[in-house]
């Protein structure tokens, strides 16, 4: 008998609309973990789980392939997080993509999950030809930041942005050869089940 910890395997795959509820619900409770003391509590509490639901919807089930939205997901407990890519919707014009979101609820981080979400998001922009991308974050978000930069993101530039009718910074981090996040697909990661 093995006193090895058993290890959660953990899947990422394209989004599917019947994600949907989940995505929206993920959306709203990760805000909440990641951004209670940096974002006010008003606002946090205002966030609204309908609103999200019809956001990924409506990108999930758009019959042109101009976004592609990633889970991961932890067997027996199901999605834990997500991503977000397509083309730049606005920022500075010499990157081509955006990593428009990457979330995950607490109890998945430091697992590599963001890490393989970002990779998966990164293929698909070397799929599409699209070279370069950059990503925001909040300013006072600083494991955020540090998670970027640990993949090789550069800090190119700053924005305002408002959040019901609060006002923030987002800090953009960029990729000149997105590329360099992209890799074969990887076998899933996972962690001890009692950590």
């Amino acid at each position: 008998m093995s006193d090895a910890p058993t290890r959660i395997e953990y899947l990422v795959r394209r989004a599917l609309l019947v994600d949907v509820p989940t995505l929206a619900d993920i959306h709203v409770r990760a805000w909440r973990e990641s951004y209670r003391g940096i974002v006010s509590d008003a606002a946090l509490d205002r966030l609204s789980v309908e609103r999200r639901a019809l956001q990924h919807a409506e990108r999930i089930g758009r019959p042109l392939d101009d976004s592609a939205t990633y889970v991961a997901i932890e067997p027996g407990r199901g999605v834990v997080g997500f991503g977000v890519c397509g083309p730049r919707r606005s920022g500075p014009p010499d990157f081509e993509g955006e990593f428009y979101a990457l979330y995950l609820l607490d109890r998945a981080k430091g697992q590599g999950l963001g890490r393989r979400l970002m990779a998966h998001m990164a293929e698909w922009f070397v799929s599409r030809e699209l070279s370069s991308a950059f990503v925001l974050a909040l300013k006072e978000n600083h494991p955020a930041r540090r998670f970027y930069e640990r993949l090789g993101g550069v800090e190119c530039f700053d924005q305002p942005f408002t959040l019901q009718g609060e006002s923030y910074r987002e800090i953009g981090y960029g990729w000149r050869d997105v590329s360099i996040l992209a890799r074969p697909a990887s076998p899933p990661i996972g962690r001890p089940s009692g950590a």
